[in-house]
């Protein structure tokens, strides 16, 4: 049910790009994006009916009944869902040139630059009273090519008409660069993207200098040239991302693929001895072609009610891909509504000492703070055959685990005071954690040999398009509960709701109306927050609405966490 949500969103986006599509500006839309389920296989079948590629009939389905649309009129965006909040807390300033730009940075000088707003919003989570937008279709001219705060897109196409006018023995830096930028994420970031400014050169050098070295371009350059950078690159291990040793061999591989590249033109143009075949195949481009199909129908002949082999629309598609269908967080406020946001651990492994909430408890709209204590029911709970608590009480294991919540008449109230919530932790010392387990200097005196290795794994992380999330409405007898949720189990999670509540799990019922993707992550962890919501719900006796926001889930579910291990072992033969 989710992709027919995900393909609305996409198709107004593609659409409203470029109302002259062809497919190679299709296939630009998915690089980067991949799908496990379907592959974008039929959305990629959808968009080419805006590339006029088909050559026989497309509808699925009957036009009588459809409203009249006139093809020369563009369908405009309903004004009553428009939505504008006033902001409180942030006061947003674009300004109009760079004159105007230096008066408010000296007026304001802790305001910050925003451009992606990648850095501060999502990364660092801090809130300034006023920021200063840097809008790069109206500002900073630089005089140069770009102007400041410019998207990868934008660059991109300077670069190729930079190209058209230089030709293609001036422009080779330029042809490198837009190469880079096809194979860097897929074009709706690069469309939001901006170089960082530690990108910079810090060098200024003459644009037409030249300086000729007096080396033939041959296996002693390949190898001399190697053994250089080998001496002088030198990556510190605070750099960015670490894997110091890896980023200095990616520079060694980017050298090779240079002297190959020069090697070929050489080849091409002087008529240089034949390049190895393994050379030629490191200068071998990534190709991306538009996936090619065939739909088979089933003859006339086939019984009318005989379904296999017919393009049956599905009974929600025409809700989902109209926008008319309802989602958890569609379902319009309860009167007295309550929103919660979650307390998590930042730490990895801490013993919790205290949780002080009585200053977030003070905030203008904050109704009451939940954690261990105010659950009726059990706390701790059984998750295949481990036990799991629903909040930390003692101790945190992991980073994101939830030690609490807090309930605040509106989202944005709850989402902000949690993170005000003070948790004094204690960190478990690695001399704690190895105590009682031998001599580690001992064992390696003792060992005939010593292996070591290093293991990295990159993580993974579901991103569906709708986030967990619920509303638990209270019916006001017995404890009796009506969570409407975004869950793929709802029998699971009536049972943990139960457990968490102490009362019967036929006092609780379930409604799932369709999900945005879930990728089969929405069963346990969904089934955790449900209770916690449930649980603020019972306090207050109110209904309680819980969305998390993306980094709140992406931290919340479960994934594969990156990990880099340093293992040494010593052995006696």
């Amino acid at each position: 049910n989710f992709f027919p949500l995900m393909y609305d969103a996409m198709k107004m986006i593609f659409y409203a790009s470029n109302k002259h599509q062809n497919l190679n500006i299709l296939l630009s839309f998915f690089l980067g994006n991949l799908c496990r389920c379907t592959g974008y296989r039929w959305i990629i079948d959808g968009f080419k009916t805006f590339c006029d590629v088909r050559t026989i009939s497309g509808e699925l389905f009957r036009m009588d009944n459809v409203l009249p649309l006139d093809p020369t009129q563009d369908l405009i965006f309903p004004p009553e869902l428009l939505v504008s909040k006033p902001c409180v807390l942030v006061r947003w300033i674009s300004p109009a040139d760079l004159k105007d730009l230096i008066k408010l940075k000296a007026e304001y000088p802790n305001a910050p630059l925003l451009v992606g707003n990648t850095t501060i919003m999502n990364l660092k989570r801090t809130v300034h009273p006023l920021v200063i937008y840097v809008n790069p279709t109206t500002l900073l001219y630089l005089g140069v090519n770009l102007r400041a705060g410019c998207s990868l897109s934008i660059l991109n196409d300077v670069l190729l008409r930079g190209i058209e006018k230089l030709g293609p023995e001036k422009s080779k830096v330029y042809q490198a660069l837009v190469q880079t930028l096809q194979c860097l994420v897929g074009k709706q970031i690069r469309n939001m993207s901006v170089s960082k400014k530690t990108n910079c050169c810090k060098e200024l050098r003459g644009t037409d200098g030249l300086e000729n070295l007096k080396l033939k371009w041959d296996e002693k350059l390949l190898v001399e040239g190697t053994q250089l950078l080998e001496e002088e690159i030198s990556v510190p291990p605070t750099a960015p991302g670490g894997r110091e040793e890896y980023h200095k061999s990616l520079v060694l591989r980017f050298f090779f693929k240079l002297y190959t590249q020069v090697l070929l033109e050489l080849q091409q143009k002087v008529g240089m001895h034949d390049m190895p075949f393994e050379y030629l195949r490191t200068l071998k481009p990534f190709k991306n072609e538009v996936p090619q199909g065939n739909n088979s129908f089933q003859v006339e002949t086939q019984s009318s009610s005989g379904p296999v082999g017919r393009p049956n629309v599905h009974q929600a598609a025409l809700q989902q891909t109209t926008g008319e269908a309802v989602y958890y967080d569609d379902l319009p406020a309860v009167k007295g509504e309550l929103f919660v946001s979650v307390v998590t651990s930042t730490m990895v492994h801490a013993k919790i000492i205290s949780i002080d909430a009585p200053v977030a408890l003070a905030t203008s709209g904050v109704i009451t703070f939940i954690s261990a204590k105010d659950v009726p029911g059990q706390n701790r709970r059984l998750w295949f055959n481990n036990p799991e608590e629903l909040f930390a009480e003692k101790e945190v294991i992991c980073v994101g685990q939830i030690i609490g919540t807090i309930v605040a008449e509106t989202r944005e109230q709850a989402k902000r005071v949690a993170e005000q919530v003070d948790i004094q932790t204690v960190f478990f010392t690695i001399e704690e954690a190895i105590e009682h387990q031998g001599n580690e200097e001992e064992g390696f005196e003792k060992a005939d040999h010593i292996l070591k290795g290093e293991l990295y794994m990159g993580g993974q992380e579901h991103f569906y398009m709708e986030t967990q999330g619920l509303i638990a409405i209270p019916k006001g007898e017995a404890g009796e509960m009506e969570p409407y949720v975004a869950s793929q189990h709802a029998a699971f999670t009536q049972e943990v709701v139960g457990i968490t509540l102490g009362i019967d799990s036929n006092k609780i019922t379930c409604h799932v109306k369709r999900l945005g993707g879930g990728f089969g992550v929405k069963v346990m962890k969904i089934g955790s927050l449900s209770a916690i919501t449930a649980t603020a719900t019972y306090k207050t006796s109110r209904a309680v609405r819980c969305v998390l926001e993306r980094g709140d889930d992406m931290l919340f579910t479960s994934g594969s966490n990156g990990g880099c291990t340093l293992d040494e072992s010593s052995f006696v033969c």
